[in-house]
């Protein structure tokens, strides 16, 4: 009766590695496979009643792991890519959620210097001049909303101001092509 518990354990570990021994050779490779995953069921079990609500986080962090890892391995470069796309979503919908309006300020602003530094990159001078268009563009837009009927007296009278620049340099230029053809026609006939 002392004994018994022990040789009930004895036969019960005995079994296990006789059975063991023939589905290993039954099954080959698939054995080492459902092993495996049969001690991480059971040593999860047990963790998962000792550890509590910490065992879920500490399982999805290490089944990322392990997937990422398979994915980096499979994928190669676009891997990166990828991860650095949802890291760029998580950490997003986090500060979404903590920052509220300032959020969409600060996200469309980097979305713009983002844009603008590869659009920098692709057309070189023409980008100086069609940032400097949308640049007007916009400021003239919140000066249109801030100043309301201002806003159109001063942009009427700077529109006049540049035409009649143009205009004084025309007339100008006319006058001067009239002196000097004045003055080759005398030399000509003089």
């Amino acid at each position: 009766m002392f004994c018994g518990g022990w040789v009930r354990s004895g036969v019960g570990s005995w079994v296990w590695v006789w059975v063991g021994s023939w589905m290993r050779m039954w099954m080959g490779p698939w054995f080492r496979f459902i092993s495996w995953f049969w001690v991480r069921a059971w040593v999860g079990s047990w963790m998962r009643m000792w550890m509590g609500p910490w065992f879920r986080f500490i399982s999805w962090f290490w089944v990322r792991v392990w997937v990422g890892s398979w994915m980096r391995m499979w994928m190669g470069p676009w891997f990166r890519f990828i991860s650095w796309f949802w890291v760029r979503v998580w950490v997003g919908s986090w500060m979404r959620m903590w920052m509220g309006p300032w959020f969409r300020f600060i996200s469309w602003f980097w979305v713009r210097v983002w844009v603008g530094s590869w659009m920098r990159m692709w057309m070189g001078p023409w980008f100086r001049f069609i940032s400097w268009f949308w640049v007007r563009v916009w400021v003239g837009s919140w000066m249109r909303m801030w100043m309301g009927p201002w806003f159109r007296f001063i942009s009427w009278f700077w529109v006049r101001s540049r035409m009649g620049m143009w205009f004084w340099f025309r007339f100008g230029f006319f006058c001067w092509a009239r002196m000097r053809m004045r003055t080759w026609t005398e030399i000509i006939l003089f």
